[in-house]
């Protein structure tokens, strides 16, 4: 459904985008995550035709992107982080206004807003004034604006952040229902590696401008496969603890967990165990298994990227 091949884009001396090529396929989310100043933004304009690439190009529901501006455009919604409503009017008016700005009418416009305020349940809210919504409301009716005409590809843009986790999980199972009822798309965007790891099926991570990782969510997580330790600590200095381990290769610590990567088990293993018996630390169990986005990022760091999200 998205296809970059070798896209690059420098503003003066600054290469933002280098040499990016990636896929999207249809009905996935895909999480696209990095540092600010990582390329994100830019990559989102260059996908909704809002900037031009240098050089490379952009392939969206089959179609070359620089030759058919209005006609990708057409199959895009764009949920900016910040929101975009007209306060003093109602959440109806708000998705009639901008269903118009996209060229709906009639019938076509009164189903395209029962669709939108479907997926996002703001049917008890839809003709109170945008201006008593709480922040959470705020942000789904800013996702249900960007749902109008029901977009084969929707970009989201930090959708959740500073709204309650009620709302958060709404937003989320809205996505999950969007891509699994309606093949819809998606390309979304947060710092919140959790959210991440949740929803999408797919991951990108972008560091100054270039890819660095690029598969499924499982797959970049079994690569940071890991042993964690948890453990009960008894009255003593957690320094004594730690200090001998702080230099063994793969080994994370932390206030009652020490992480133990894949690669290193079997040399680093014996050693964690020594250290806490000769302290008489109780360990409270020993889990193994996929890990973290969160590990996969700390991971690259170590490799020498530079990524921070």
């Amino acid at each position: 459904m998205i296809v970059l091949d070798s896209v690059c884009k420098r503003y003066g001396e600054r290469l933002a985008v280098d040499e990016v090529s990636f896929s999207v396929p249809k009905g996935s989310i895909c999480g696209l995550i990095g540092h600010n100043g990582a390329g994100k933004t830019t990559l989102m304009k260059i996908l909704s035709a809002l900037v031009k690439p240098d050089s490379g190009s952009v392939t969206i529901g089959g179609m070359e992107l620089s030759e058919n501006i209005a006609n990708v455009r057409a199959l895009i919604g764009y949920v900016p982080q910040k929101t975009s409503l007209y306060p003093e009017m109602t959440g109806y008016e708000n998705l009639s206004f901008f269903g118009a700005i996209r060229g709906l009418s009639g019938k076509a416009l009164q189903e395209s807003i029962d669709f939108s305020v479907r997926v996002t349940r703001l049917e008890e809210y839809l003709h109170s004034p945008a201006s008593t919504y709480s922040g959470g409301l705020a942000k789904r009716l800013n996702l249900a604006i960007g749902l109008l005409g029901n977009p084969a590809i929707l970009y989201l843009d930090e959708p959740t952040v500073g709204v309650d986790p009620h709302s958060r999980e709404m937003i989320l199972n809205a996505l999950s229902s969007l891509r699994h009822e309606y093949a819809t798309t998606i390309l979304y965007t947060s710092h919140y590696l959790e959210e991440v790891e949740k929803i999408c099926d797919r991951i990108i991570v972008v560091d100054h401008g270039k890819v660095v990782g690029d598969d499924t969510t499982a797959n970049l997580l079994k690569e940071c496969k890991a042993m964690e330790v948890i453990f009960g600590l008894l009255p003593f200095d957690a320094e004594e603890l730690y200090a001998p381990l702080l230099g063994l290769e793969g080994v994370t610590v932390a206030p009652m967990k020490i992480s133990i990567s894949e690669d290193a088990i079997y040399s680093a293993l014996p050693l964690v165990l020594n250290e806490l018996s000769k302290r008489h630390v109780r360990i409270e169990r020993i889990r193994y298994g996929s890990g973290s986005l969160e590990q996969f990022i700390e991971k690259m760091k170590t490799q020498g990227q530079d990524t921070d999200v």
